[in-house]
């Protein structure tokens, strides 16, 4: 401010003149400052909204695609669904050939277990598979194991099967796999 007031001495005019100069230039000079000082919060706000942002989407990209629970299915064919926390298929696995050419045909990501059974069970080539003495096989490994049991004996197409649901533990399931078998067929 004195900077201000030194230089408007040497400044011949009205002394009204100076003192209103002098106090435009002032409140410039503040509001300068507030506005730096606005925009500072304002870019620090906009980040950490940005880190937050990256943050949840990481976690919730890392809750839709871990899985839970799972669904082996087997008749010859063995498949396994693998579910996330809201039930819809992660990943569909076959565990031996008959499997792997059903999954080449159908596309069971995204659905809901409900959905990806019914699907499956109506697929062209997966009843190829099967006749009036086939046993479906369908085993369940998962903390709300009965949930998802009755999900899977509500659905439309299980009632045409003559079939049977299990629950097994993750141990299990992973004996299973280190032998190369599919969790119903260990079992």
């Amino acid at each position: 401010m004195n900077k201000i007031k030194r230089a408007f001495d040497t400044v011949t005019a009205e002394d009204t003149l100076k003192d209103s100069s002098i106090l435009f230039i002032s409140n410039k000079l503040k509001n300068r400052k507030r506005m730096f000082k606005f925009r500072y919060i304002y870019k620090t706000a906009a980040i950490a909204a940005a880190c937050f942002a990256v943050i949840f989407g990481i976690k919730g990209y890392s809750v839709l695609n871990t899985a839970v629970s799972y669904i082996s299915i087997d008749v010859n064919p063995s498949i396994e669904l693998a579910l996330n926390k809201f039930d819809n298929v992660i990943s569909a696995a076959a565990y031996n050939d008959d499997g792997a050419v059903i999954l080449e045909n159908i596309n069971l990501k995204g659905k809901s277990y409900t959905e990806a059974v019914d699907t499956l069970l109506t697929d062209d080539e997966f009843i190829s598979y099967t006749d009036e003495d086939s046993k479906l096989d369908f085993t369940v490994v998962s903390d709300d194991q009965n949930r998802i049991i009755e999900g899977i004996q509500g659905c439309h197409s299980y009632g045409q099967y003559n079939g049977s649901c299990h629950e097994a533990s993750r141990e299990m399931m992973s004996e299973a796999h280190s032998h190369g078998l599919s969790l119903g067929k260990y079992r």
